[in-house]
């Protein structure tokens, strides 16, 4: 196994830069998100808002009409894109053509916040990795389809950036949570470097690697153990990866401003109190003491 680097604020600093004075939108990516269903319907605005406050130049939201609407309220500066649903409130797969479409004139994908089980969200989620030519952040339901036929995984056409919790990387590698927590690192690393992707393993001191380069964080608080704290956290990887940064640096970036955001919010409202809402609003924050 290799030997862990820890994330500093110098590290992110250097792969996070600075914008340079003649600038415009489009040199900071075009994030394309597909998430939410009818009984999540927050997953997918705060996967929008914790992508636009990481600096993504342009955010599109496509989603069924329940979560387009509220994102045109709360998020007026993103693009909507309403999408057919199924009698049960998910995507349709009539929707794909589509999304296929938009995905690839997209500089990156966020898949699966929200999303629901179900053969329409399946065959959209198998459909997309295999034909998608942008790098993709595949998370929640995203990662709990994939674990249902974990080697669509090397058929993919780009780069994918997976973000398990404990619970779902036990679906994607059959192993006990318990087994997984006594080797993080090693797991993530033989994991990655099996499927050809970059890993976050969410927890205390999330580990990520991408089979060569493996980092453990230093940031974060128990005030994150909460809903939405993950999608928050795929959004800021997707405004990452859509403004060109390699898979592993824009993980490795976003886990330690999250858990940095968290840590400020805890200062702010009490470990108890902290919405994911709350960490969106102060990741200006966590850049700051870049």
């Amino acid at each position: 196994m290799s030997e862990a680097l820890f994330i500093t604020r110098d590290l992110v600093s250097n792969l996070i830069g600075k914008r340079v004075r003649d600038c415009h939108k489009g040199d900071f990516g075009r994030l394309l998100i597909i998430a939410s269903s009818r009984c999540y319907c927050g997953a997918s605005l705060l996967c929008t808002l914790a992508a636009m406050r990481s600096g993504v130049g342009l955010c599109t939201l496509a989603s069924i009409e329940e979560a387009v609407a509220a994102a045109r309220v709360r998020a007026p500066e993103a693009i909507t894109l309403p999408l057919k649903s199924t009698k049960d409130g998910a995507i349709s797969f009539e929707n794909f053509p589509l999304l296929l479409e938009k995905a690839n004139s997209s500089t990156a994908l966020l898949l699966g916040c929200g999303l629901s089980i179900c053969e329409d969200t399946k065959k959209l989620v198998y459909s997309l990795i295999e034909n998608v030519r942008v790098p993709i952040i595949l998370d929640a339901d995203g990662i709990n389809l994939a674990a249902e036929n974990i080697d669509i995984l090397k058929k993919a056409s780009a780069p994918i950036v997976l973000t398990p919790h404990l619970k779902e990387m036990s679906r994607l590698t059959n192993k006990s949570v318990a087994e997984i927590k006594a080797d993080k690192k090693g797991v993530a690393e033989a994991f990655s470097k099996q499927y050809n992707v970059t890993l976050v393993l969410k927890d205390f001191k999330t580990v990520i690697s991408n089979g060569k380069e493996l980092f453990e964080n230093t940031t974060g608080s128990p005030s994150m153990a909460k809903g939405g704290s993950g999608d928050m956290l795929s959004g800021m990887i997707g405004a990452f990866l859509a403004k060109g940064m390699r898979p592993i640096d824009a993980a490795v970036s976003a886990v330690y401003l999250h858990g940095l955001s968290g840590e400020i919010a805890a200062n702010k409202f009490s470990e108890h109190s902290v919405l994911t809402t709350d960490m969106i609003e102060l990741l200006g924050e966590s850049f700051l003491t870049l």
